[in-house]
């Protein structure tokens, strides 16, 4: 790990509350050492999670810090701008243009709502973000999966965060202190995977009228996710900041084909959430033991992920049972009349 250090000035206001959401009576001093402080501890948990596939920033020759804001992270990679071509975009035309004057390590690029990134094909063997896929819906997260997997290198890694199930427990439990309904969130994250909430402390604000608060379930991200021509190499709960999960996707070595236009894919391999290759290898096998042994085969999964896989595959297990058992209950109600 090289030596963090941060000799930038510190950006406006107005553009650190895009970040931080800091309020007008806070203390300027606190908020500005929170922002420097949180930006460090990112490269931290993004060294640490890439360690966890054997790997650390200084293996990467282009590095892009998608949805990079005011630099909040970058400011912290100027040592690592020796070494590598450090790139930064976002929607926040603003901040680029602010970056670019106060960041001259790295080079930032505004981009639009929606793909694509001007940059070329295979230009990155790592990119990374913080609270991008957190903020947008399913269409909007599909189209830019297959952007970033156009723009990755075979080889290169992708590192994303997601909220994970502790965001909807605090919603939760912030929801029965003020007698608000949470208009059946849970439900939807056990039966889809993913919840958007449209309705939340973001409407009105200054953020565009897409940009909310998206929930994920680690069976959905192991299983949507990898259609986009990824492999899905971890996911690290609580990893970022200590509050959301980061997701390690790899753009596989030999994979120069692009995305294809609708990467759901009708077999049963994609419907599990296993490529198509690593399913037929063994289709004879249909138990849960071979199915999860071809997922880790397929993905060199750690065993953190595998524990991940286990409890979503009794979660499976529970729901078949409480359905069988409802049929029961009916098919017996059918003949008494």
């Amino acid at each position: 790990m090289f030596e963090l250090n941060d000799s930038a000035p510190a950006p406006p206001d107005h553009l650190i509350d895009r970040v931080t959401s800091y309020e007008a009576d806070e203390d300027r001093e606190e908020v500005l050492a929170g922002f420097l402080s949180t930006g460090q501890q990112s490269v931290r948990d993004i060294e640490a999670a890439l360690a966890s596939v054997g790997k650390s920033l200084l293996d990467f020759e282009s590095i892009l810090e998608f949805g990079s804001g005011c630099g909040r992270i970058m400011r912290w990679l100027e040592p690592l701008g020796a070494q590598s071509q450090l790139y930064g975009c976002d929607i926040d035309e603003e901040a680029m243009d602010w970056s670019n004057e106060n960041l001259s390590f790295a080079s930032f690029s505004a981009n639009p709502a929606e793909p694509p990134l001007p940059y070329e094909d295979q230009t990155f063997d790592l990119v990374f973000n913080h609270s991008v896929f957190t903020h947008i819906d399913e269409r909007m997260q599909d189209l830019w999966l297959a952007e970033l997997h156009r723009v990755t290198k075979p080889g290169g890694l992708v590192l994303a965060t997601v909220h994970g199930e502790v965001l909807l427990e605090q919603i939760e439990q912030g929801a029965a202190q003020t007698g608000e309904s949470t208009y059946g969130w849970r439900e939807q994250l056990e039966s889809r995977g993913i919840v958007f909430i449209a309705d939340d402390a973001y409407v009105g604000s200054w953020f565009p009228d897409f940009y909310h608060t998206t929930i994920h379930a680690p069976w959905y991200v192991f299983e949507h996710w990898g259609r986009f021509g990824f492999s899905v190499r971890g996911y690290l709960p609580r990893r970022a900041l200590s509050f959301q999960d980061y997701v390690i996707l790899e753009r596989p070595l030999g994979s120069d084909d692009p995305v294809p236009a609708n990467p759901i894919r009708p077999n049963s391999g994609a419907a599990s959430g296993v490529p198509a290759s690593a399913g037929d290898a063994s289709a004879g096998d249909s138990s849960e033991a071979a199915r999860l042994d071809r997922i880790e085969a397929s993905l060199r999964m750690p065993p953190l992920v595998r524990n991940v896989l286990n409890l979503q595959a009794d979660r499976i297990n529970r729901i078949e049972f409480e359905l069988r058992t409802e049929l029961e209950r009916l098919r017996d109600e059918l003949r008494q009349r």
